[in-house]
């Protein structure tokens, strides 16, 4: 199966790659600021980038149907990730953004990404027997997510945000991880 990123793609993967750049370094330029980014702002910004960075098996793109970023559990974006994907598109597929209080409550919905919020965390074992390996991208930003399965942690560290990513987890559910943010990341497997 070989996997291709047209140049539209591309063109705004380096775009969104820039303005990564720029949110990563930000809060070191603005330490004489007394206003920084808040966390979950710029957390929004890098889930809604991953959109770009990573590749679903082929099937997914010749489906029907919005490309949906879920969030289980609390939502701790607020509106900003609203805000963040109004509008957007994923090759022609409208971004869509659903919020599920439970497990039970994602069962009749497919999702392409999946952010499990620190609420939500403790039924990991739960989600991962439900998502039986499939090609939805699980991210959330919890100490151990990485290490129990999860594919993508953002971490808070130094007013900056740390991706953590579990590429053999990526790969099971037959995503592929651009070198471009696995070049960002510390990688763990």
């Amino acid at each position: 199966m070989t996997i291709t990123f047209p140049y539209i793609w591309w063109q705004r993967s380096v775009f969104c790659l820039i303005a990564a750049i720029i949110l990563l370094i930000q809060p070191r330029l603005s330490i004489a600021q007394e206003q920084q980014v808040p966390e979950y702002h710029l957390k929004a910004v890098f889930l809604y980038n991953l959109v770009n960075f990573v590749a679903w098996p082929e099937e997914r793109y010749e489906q029907e149907g919005a490309f949906e970023i879920a969030i289980l559990g609390d939502d701790p974006f607020g509106s900003i990730l609203d805000q963040t994907v109004a509008g957007e598109q994923w090759h022609g597929k409208p971004i869509r953004l659903e919020r599920h209080t439970s497990l039970a409550d994602l069962q009749d919905h497919r999702c392409d990404i999946l952010f499990i919020s620190s609420s939500a965390i403790d039924q990991w074992p739960d989600i991962l027997t439900f998502l039986d390996n499939g090609p939805t991208l699980t991210v959330a930003d919890s100490q151990n997510f990485i290490a129990s399965g999860g594919m993508i942690n953002l971490m808070q560290e130094e007013n900056r945000i740390v991706l953590e990513i579990n590429r053999k987890a990526a790969s099971r559910a037959g995503l592929f991880v651009s070198s471009k943010l696995l070049r960002l990341a510390r990688v763990v497997n």
